[in-house]
């Protein structure tokens, strides 16, 4: 019978010194959540700064929503981070916090289409308002119409062929793209009537309107100088268009890129367009190999 007191009265106190190390180390956790929590008000106090700042550059409507900033922004955190917590998680948690400062600074309407409700949802957070339409033309008159600022379009494929459509809005811009945060794969793009603005990194975009005998030909062209094909259409009997891309740096590099096109005279009535740039963390970096 000793021998089982002695054996329970060790349990016992084995248990009470596990509660108080858990006790110790939720006190620690309170503490740095305090500390967090300084530092999320402190930020949104400089959010507040930042509105009126553009405010005083530009009395009418000031830009919000700037995804080459919120790349550059993620970027810098994800070369710093250490330790356990995912990258993946750790873009999470930002970009709702992203969400959650630009709200500060006014009402961002975002409308979209198709089926990437959870996707848009996800990147955007709880505090945008998030409007869902019948078709891509609807959500690109609305953007014309100014019930929104921005829109949210399926990536281009055979199905969402919306980009043909630009030719007759020369003021709308892909100025962004939204990735699946399991694979990294972008899967819509964002478009509004903003100047485009250039990251450390961008993925341009380019539709051409060209004679569909041409089509191979051009395509071989472009594939030669490094561009990627995204898709084709084929607008009549007589000519086609045709949407592709290329990794950039900057405004310059850009320019260059359509030079490159502009001087290959095959066809007199081939017009590259500029139709705006986005910006994507790679895929090893987001999946932790790099």
């Amino acid at each position: 019978m000793p021998l089982k007191k002695t054996s329970i009265s060790t349990k016992v106190k084995n248990t009470n010194k596990n509660k108080l190390s858990l006790l110790s180390i939720r006190k620690k956790i309170d503490k740095i959540d305090n500390k967090i929590h300084d530092l999320l008000m402190e930020r949104a106090e400089l959010v507040k700064d930042v509105k009126k700042e553009k405010r005083k550059e530009n009395n009418s409507d000031i830009i919000i929503y700037r995804p080459a900033r919120e790349y550059e922004i993620l970027i810098r955190l994800i070369k710093r981070h250490k330790g356990i917590i995912s990258i993946k998680s750790l873009i999470s948690i930002w970009r709702s916090l992203i969400s959650a400062y630009i709200s500060i600074q006014g009402q961002l309407k975002v409308t979209f289409t198709g089926n990437i409700d959870e996707i848009v949802s996800h990147h955007f957070g709880s505090d945008i308002k998030k409007i869902k339409n019948k078709s891509s033309l609807s959500c690109l008159k609305s953007l014309v119409d100014n019930k929104c600022n921005i829109i949210v379009l399926p990536f281009p494929n055979q199905q969402y062929d919306w980009w043909i459509n630009l030719n007759n809005y020369p003021n709308i811009f892909v100025i962004g793209g939204l990735s699946d945060s399991l694979s990294g794969d972008i899967q819509a793009l964002v478009l509004s009537k903003q100047n485009i603005e250039y990251a450390s990194n961008n993925i341009s975009l380019y539709t051409s309107k060209i004679a569909s005998k041409n089509l191979k030909k051009y395509s071989d062209f472009l594939t030669t100088n490094g561009f990627v094909l995204i898709s084709e259409k084929i607008i009549t009997s007589k000519f086609s268009m045709i949407l592709f891309s290329i990794i950039v740096t900057s405004e310059f590099e850009n320019k260059n890129k359509l030079k490159i096109i502009d001087n290959y005279r095959f066809d007199d009535n081939v017009k590259p367009r500029l139709v705006g740039v986005f910006s994507t963390i790679d895929k090893e970096i987001l999946n932790g190999k790099v």
